[in-house]
């Protein structure tokens, strides 16, 4: 379980626990990780085996590092994200992404 000490703790369960719902919809198998099972807590889950993180974001500029932190660093292999607005400005990150070799998709 998580460890819930806070408003800010709850609200980040609450957003995982929400994309982990959308995700299992779609028909991956998810495992939501608790704080005990992230190593260092480098990712929030287990999509299809796979380890990756969950980000929510509205701006485009975080988009780009979001994802080379997430893959290059904690060793995630994936990175889902929801994004709250769908603007020209963030497909324009993701497609900057996808040249450097990231692969997206969207449900």
């Amino acid at each position: 379980m998580h460890k819930l000490k806070n408003k800010q703790g709850m609200a980040k369960y609450t957003k995982e626990q929400a994309m982990c719902n959308v995700l299992a919809r779609h028909g991956f198998v998810v495992q939501h990780l608790d704080d005990t099972q992230r190593p260092d807590g480098s990712y929030d889950i287990l999509i299809d085996g796979h380890c990756a993180d969950l980000k929510k974001t509205k701006g485009a500029g975080n988009t780009v590092n979001y994802a080379k932190w997430d893959i290059e660093y904690p060793n995630a292999e994936y990175v889902v994200f929801e994004l709250e607005q769908d603007t020209a400005a963030i497909r324009r990150r993701i497609y900057e992404l996808k040249r450097k070799g990231y692969k997206f998709f969207s449900i």
